[in-house]
């Protein structure tokens, strides 16, 4: 108990306990807070993380996209190249056996009006 004075004794117990429990409180109330500093900042962190990583993700697919995309234009511009040549060669064909056949309808006119050495 401290030096009497005009207070009563309980009042100065009552303040001095009260200050000692704020004192002994204090250091456990600070490090508490600082645990919610650092959980918050983790949790941040894990967000951060997460969010990257579905952004990363985004960038990845869309690049895949636009590669399969440009892939199937050339597809495309190949097939109709490879069509084109097609039916350029089949058009050779065609005249080329029409120009056989021509040879062959002339040879045929040819030996109907030759005689026949054996008739």
């Amino acid at each position: 108990m401290a030096y009497p004075t005009a207070v009563n004794d309980q009042i100065t117990d009552a303040v001095s306990q009260t200050n000692v429990k704020v004192v002994g409180e204090s250091p456990a109330l600070a490090l508490a807070s600082q645990m919610l500093s650092v959980c918050h900042a983790h949790a941040l962190m894990a967000y951060n993380a997460v969010s990257h990583q579905h952004q990363s993700n985004i960038v990845s697919l869309s690049g895949t996209v636009d590669s399969i995309s440009q892939m199937n234009t050339q597809q495309s511009q190949m097939f109709g190249d490879i069509a084109t040549k097609m039916a350029k060669s089949d058009q050779l064909m065609l005249e080329s056996n029409r120009s056989i056949l021509d040879k062959l309808v002339d040879l045929q006119a040819i030996l109907q009006t030759k005689p026949k050495p054996y008739g």
